[in-house]
């Protein structure tokens, strides 16, 4: 695995958290760091998906015939 080196800067109390996390995780704060991030961005993907998928949907049900739209109402093409 290919690393890169990098400076950030957390809030004290979230650091101090971070760094108990991964001793008690027994792994360094870089790892802790890391699976941390690979979660998040696994979660921001997942939502960029949803949304997506969400628009394609929206798209295809847009198209409905009178007597579906008639029945459903405005609910049927709610945002939730």
């Amino acid at each position: 695995m290919t690393t890169t080196e990098l400076s950030v800067k957390l809030d004290a109390e979230t650091a101090e958290g971070a760094l108990e996390a991964a001793k008690s995780n027994g792994v360094t704060l870089s790892e802790w760091l890391n699976d941390a991030a690979e979660r998040a961005l696994a979660t921001e993907r997942g939502l960029g998906g949803v949304d997506e998928l969400h628009e394609e949907l929206e798209e295809e049900l847009t198209d409905v015939s009178p007597e579906v739209e008639a029945e459903f109402g405005d609910s049927f093409l709610a945002t939730p």
